[in-house]
């Protein structure tokens, strides 16, 4: 697996979610899955007419960040007071 394939989150999640189809599949909540398999199957229909993958990884790129909280759901309130902390100090 190429190092571009598995990225760090902010905020220092525990468990790191591989940025691949498989990845985030695993890791989302069996409500979200269903969404992403959809959107997921999907892309790869039109990979398969178009021949370019590239709507099948925007997929998963669009999906790792939920992906991320559903396999750290601990450390998705700390995440999120987090950001919002970084939003105020650049709107101040």
């Amino acid at each position: 697996m190429a190092d571009a394939d598995v990225t760090t989150p902010l905020y220092g999640m525990r468990i790191r979610v591989d940025k691949t189809g498989p990845g985030v599949h695993a890791a989302l909540d069996p409500e979200r899955r269903a969404e992403f398999e959809a959107e997921f199957r999907s892309a790869l229909a039109h990979a398969d007419d178009q021949f370019d993958l590239d709507a099948v990884q925007d997929v998963v790129e669009r999906w790792w960040p939920a992906a991320v909280l559903c396999a750290n759901p601990e450390d998705a309130d700390e995440a999120l007071h987090g950001a919002m902390g970084d939003v105020r100090q650049r709107t101040a």
